[in-house]
């Protein structure tokens, strides 16, 4: 049994962590004790906080920062460290890992995690929660290039058509702690929104649903979820046409 360490940092957002799940579903299959100093991870998907000073290997999500990958190869100078390569002055580096995957524009994220950890483990996790009939979760964002201005157009559509639909994201509401956005999510029998965290996450727990897609490259595009090709400049009655599809088919 070994400890390995998943370490993360400002940049690496919900979806770049959700990406390495099955890695870490492989770890505990293999009975090697996983830690984190990431509250998502911890609260999202049960991966301890607590672990010994020394682990055995440390793992770094993508899009690290290159200071905190050079910190801790300060702090662990003799830790196996596992990682990507990171840009510095427009060139790749992997300085403070014993071993960096380079970052492929042509293969998913997915894809680069196996490589990087090599192990290929499913990209779902069973959800604990009992699903709600006809209940919609729709995640929305204010980012300029996942921003989509129709989401309460949409929801008037869906409403009418009997379903329950609960917003989350920016101009939604959120919920308590992370913990309770799983809980969202596992309750809900569809997902409707935008990429991000929130997307990563009904997509690892296997929810159906449409995704608004826009600027991201499609390497980052959801395994489960539907794509709506250049969604996000589409007219709501469009998209709800695409809702139709999806929801009485």
């Amino acid at each position: 049994m070994e400890n390995i360490f998943i370490y993360t940092c400002k940049g690496i957002g919900y979806g770049n962590q959700t990406w390495f799940v099955p890695a870490i579903n492989h770890f505990e299959k293999n009975n090697h004790f996983v830690y984190t100093n990431s509250i998502f991870l911890n609260q999202v998907f049960d991966v301890s906080l607590k672990g010994p000073d020394k682990p055995d290997r440390i793992y770094v999500p993508m899009w690290a920062n290159w200071k905190k990958v050079f910190k801790l190869s300060l702090l662990y100078p003799t830790i196996p460290r596992y990682g990507f390569t990171y840009r510095f002055l427009g060139k790749p580096y992997s300085f403070g890992y014993n071993y960096a995957v380079q970052t492929d524009l042509n293969r998913s994220e997915h894809e680069q995690i196996q490589q990087l950890t090599g192990h290929d483990e499913p990209y779902l996790v069973k959800r604990r929660e009992p699903t709600v009939k006809n209940r919609i979760v729709m995640a929305t964002s204010n980012k300029p290039k996942n921003g989509w201005p129709y989401f309460h157009i949409l929801k008037h559509y869906l409403l009418n058509d009997g379903f329950e639909v609960i917003t989350l994201g920016e101009v939604g509401r959120w919920v308590n702690d992370l913990h309770d956005l799983r809980i969202e999510l596992e309750r809900a029998e569809y997902f409707i929104g935008v990429d991000g965290g929130i997307m990563h996450l009904a997509d690892i727990l296997d929810l159906k649903g449409l995704v608004l897609w826009g600027q991201t490259p499609d390497k980052n595009k959801p395994l489960h979820l539907k794509i709506i090709k250049d969604g996000l400049n589409l007219k709501p009655e469009k998209v709800y046409s695409c809702c139709q599809n999806l929801l009485f088919s």
